[in-house]
């Protein structure tokens, strides 16, 4: 049985004591690497943004995800996650910011066997979220593990780079600012213009600098008593 979203309130430790028993209803990573061409990134089905990145979400890869508030980053993301669970394979998200309602993340795209399974798993500190996501990307189970609300180091991007090879799977690291996480394989920065509903992103990893500029409606909306903040701005 496939679980559409799983909410974790709790501990990296139990975490790591959870992730056994849900391995199993999960299309590992590591299990699709070779899965056809484009097997070394995850297509999104959105062509402007593949060609500015290497056709896709690159996998094995730490990759930082930034911009204000109003960017369209968080709209972009909920893209990758329904691409990436409709290969078969898990997506995760670390909420350290305590901002995210599954929700909208959870519908998208249906794969073949139904959606694959989404978890939101809610670390208690800024500490713990490192330790989550290092754990989610360690299980291989998650093809996609985002990671936001912590502070990154070397020496730990590149340990969980390590471990994003090995699995198959790519971490995106959310940040408000491009440059907060040292040492990313790529850098995909996000920004708008709202009076025009007009958005750029500009993607810098190897090879030259890319940039696109696209229009979108802003995405959904929270409701006023899900008692969560909105991160988008109000509409002008």
């Amino acid at each position: 049985m496939r679980i559409a979203s799983h909410v974790m309130s709790r501990t990296s430790k139990a975490l790591a004591l959870a992730l056994p028993e849900r391995v199993g209803s999960l299309a590992r990573a590591s299990e699709l690497r070779f899965a056809g061409a484009g097997a070394l990134v995850w297509r999104l089905g959105w062509p402007e943004l593949e060609a500015a990145l290497p056709g896709g979400v690159p996998r094995g890869q730490v990759i930082e995800w930034s911009g204000p508030r109003s960017a369209g980053k968080t709209a972009a993301l909920r893209q990758v996650v329904w691409a990436v669970r409709d290969t078969g394979a898990g997506a995760a998200y670390v909420d350290g910011t305590g901002t995210l309602t599954p929700a909208p993340w959870v519908g998208g795209g249906l794969g073949s066997d139904g959606p694959a399974p989404f978890w939101v798993v809610r670390p208690p500190g800024p500490g713990d979220v490192l330790a989550a996501a290092e754990e989610l990307v360690r299980s291989g189970a998650f093809g996609l593990v985002i990671a936001e609300g912590a502070s990154w180091s070397r020496g730990l991007v590149i340990r969980l780079q390590r471990l994003a090879r090995g699995t198959g799977a790519a971490l995106i690291v959310v940040v408000d600012r491009s440059g907060l996480v040292p040492m990313a394989g790529f850098r995909v920065r996000f920004s708008s213009d709202p009076h025009r509903r007009a958005y750029r992103v500009r993607v810098q990893g190897r090879g030259p600098i890319r940039e696109v500029s696209y229009v979108y409606s802003l995405p959904y909306r929270l409701p006023e008593d899900s008692g969560l903040p909105d991160r988008r701005t109000p509409e002008v």
